[in-house]
């Protein structure tokens, strides 16, 4: 073999392994890309989850200064029933943003369900209209009211169909007016509008695809998010036929394949496979209502970003290599015609 033979053979080798050093380095670089990039995502939806958390805290709170201050309003008068309670209902309800609250009133204990007055309560139906009970709301299984009666502070109720009332689909923000002395007078409350709510687990996706430099237009599947109350019960869900109704009483979260896996803890992550789709399911846990807000975004979905790093890698690679074959044949030695 000639010295020139010998060279050739020697920058072929040394491309072939530069080359190859190259390529493990990139695939090194895409492995620890692919992991970091999978813990970003993690990361966000995690953040998205409880951000919802804490803005549905925010609002529960904004509401329920409603009922408190109605509450306080009529212990100033104590047990008599103020005579402009219906007044004051109307003025509040017209400065009250619809999106937030449906319905607000004052229920009195000392009085029967049916008498005039024993219920002032104004709703978007019949505002400026007073809305007329027509039920006992006395009974126990009046969660709004017993609820407070019983626990003596401020209550949050299931979601529930409130029928011979609004009769929508609804939960109601209510609170106990109790005099100094003990005596229980009645409950003020405020029915929360579930379009916010649903608002507010809408927005986990969106922030979660904001955050992704995505938008949710990228995606087929445009909902994954959706609520369970503390009860388990569903609140709001893309699939509407698992929502509460006047003739269902909705699915509840031991049900859904990816709700199973949220009951252990009040905060999480886990996969779940759902047929022959890989799934991330992500969930955090509302401080003042006890309710789950659960986000479920496809596995191929995440690792979409993760597999055009790989790509992106793999170019890089190949032309790192083309490139190195280049030198090598821009500096072969011509051959000369022997003598």
């Amino acid at each position: 073999m000639s010295n020139a033979g010998g060279g050739r053979g020697l920058q072929a080798g040394v491309a072939l392994v530069s080359g190859l050093i190259l390529a493990a380095a990139l695939w090194a670089d895409s492995i620890a890309g692919r992991d970091q990039l999978i813990q970003l995502t993690d990361a966000r939806a995690n953040l998205a989850v409880h951000e919802a958390a804490i803005q549905l805290d925010d609002f529960i709170q904004r509401v329920s200064l409603l009922p408190v201050t109605t509450a306080s309003r009529q212990q100033i008068l104590g047990n008599t029933p103020d005579p402009m309670m219906v007044e004051y209902l109307r003025s509040v309800i017209a400065k009250v943003p619809e999106d937030e609250v449906y319905g607000i009133y004052l229920a009195y204990e000392d009085m029967k369900w049916s008498d005039k007055n024993s219920m002032p309560w104004m709703d978007r139906r019949n505002a400026p209209a007073m809305t007329v009970v027509h039920y006992d709301y006395h009974a126990p299984e009046q969660d709004w009211y017993s609820g407070a009666k019983t626990d003596g502070k401020l209550h949050i109720t299931e979601p529930y169909f409130d029928a011979g009332g609004s009769d929508i689909n609804m939960v109601s923000v209510t609170h106990p007016v109790i005099l100094a002395d003990g005596h229980f007078v009645g409950v003020a409350g405020a029915d929360l509008s579930l379009e916010l709510i649903q608002k507010i687990v809408d927005r986990i996706e969106t922030n979660f695809w904001y955050a992704s430099g995505e938008t949710e237009t990228d995606h087929e599947m445009i909902r994954h998010a959706y609520l369970v109350s503390r009860n388990g019960l569903v609140v709001t869900h893309p699939d509407g036929s698992l929502m509460l109704s006047k003739d269902s009483p909705g699915a509840r979260v031991e049900s859904l394949p990816d709700g199973k896996v949220t009951l252990e803890t009040p905060n999480g992550f886990a996969k779940v496979d759902i047929g022959s789709d890989h799934r991330r399911v992500y969930w955090a846990t509302s401080a003042s209502t006890g309710w789950k807000l659960i986000l479920n975004v496809s596995d191929a979905e995440v690792m979409r970003p993760v597999q055009r790093l790989a790509m992106k890698s793999l170019l890089v690679a190949a032309l790192g290599l083309v490139a190195l074959l280049g030198m090598f044949a821009a500096k072969r030695p011509e051959r000369h015609a022997s003598a």
